[in-house]
């Protein structure tokens, strides 16, 4: 082969790899604004991407709180009002809420109140633990009367046809709504403990509760600031009676003697009422 077509094939070869490189350089530059336009049209998000799969990924934070013997009635109603008003006042980060005053404070370490919000993440529930409008109402309302709280953070999976009334933001009106905490016994398998979160999450399923259950939720406890309980459960039921029938239920019961005690170190139960501030907080899921 002489010089000249040695030189051809070079000369073409540096060519088409150069239109390569140009054609990925343009499909990049095509990529990147789009992406930018999906994440500023909230097309990129965790939320959105998980909604695409039927699921959508958030987190239920609960709380029971312990006050000072000198917490009044009034005292105790202006701290149920000031968590009330976080619903409208963060209600960027705040997607569902119930507050209440605890049934039997003898089964939660004394607590008297508790309080359950679902976030969209993690990273929202920060947002909003270090926000003014909730630092300005604990300041007013929690700090003069408060010696102590239980704190709750877990995943769970809301199907699609709850997402909309999630997005909205909602209040639990006039449900009643029931916090566990279980701590496992050290040693626990990861199987063992994955088996109790799921058959907690498949009571949603059972035919037997349906008429008694709204939504039970259940997972491993993620809150950093307090890991007393290794999960925690949230259950929301229609009302008082519903509960009662719940807690009594032979299947209930076959199924947290199976998977819970076992393997559970200390339970705590929290049950209350919830209170609704606002007559438009009505809960749609």
């Amino acid at each position: 082969m002489d010089l000249e077509v040695c030189w051809f094939f070079v000369i073409l070869s540096c060519t088409m790899a150069t239109s390569r490189w140009l054609v990925c350089a343009l499909v990049l530059a095509c990529a990147l604004p789009f992406g930018q336009a999906a994440r500023g049209w909230g097309l990129d998000t965790p939320a959105a991407r998980n909604n695409t799969m039927g699921k959508r990924t958030m987190l239920e934070h609960a709380v029971v709180f312990q006050l000072k013997a000198t917490a009044n009635d009034d005292a105790k109603q202006g701290i149920v009002d000031g968590l009330l008003s976080l619903k409208e006042s963060c209600a960027e980060w705040v997607k569902t809420e119930a507050v209440g005053y605890l049934m039997d404070p003898s089964q939660a370490k004394g607590a008297s109140l508790g309080l359950y919000q679902r976030f969209e993440s993690l990273a929202t529930l920060d947002e909003y633990f270090y926000s003014k409008p909730k630092a300005v109402m604990v300041k007013k309302y929690m700090v003069p009367f408060m010696t102590g709280e239980i704190t709750f953070d877990f995943e769970v999976e809301v199907d699609d046809d709850e997402s909309e009334a999630v997005l909205k933001g909602v209040a639990c009106k006039d449900e009643v709504i029931r916090i566990v905490g279980i701590k496992v016994k050290e040693g626990t398998s990861q199987q063992d403990m994955d088996s109790m979160v799921k058959s907690l999450n498949d009571l949603n399923d059972a035919p037997e509760l349906k008429p008694l259950l709204t939504k039970i939720t259940a997972g491993r406890n993620l809150c950093p600031r307090d890991q007393r309980y290794t999960h925690a459960l949230v259950a929301r039921l229609p009302s008082v009676e519903a509960l009662k029938k719940y807690s009594t239920h032979p299947y209930h019961i076959s199924v947290i003697s199976k998977t819970v005690w076992p393997i559970a170190e200390t339970t705590l139960t929290a049950d209350f009422v919830s209170e609704c501030g606002s007559a438009q907080q009505k809960s749609l899921l």
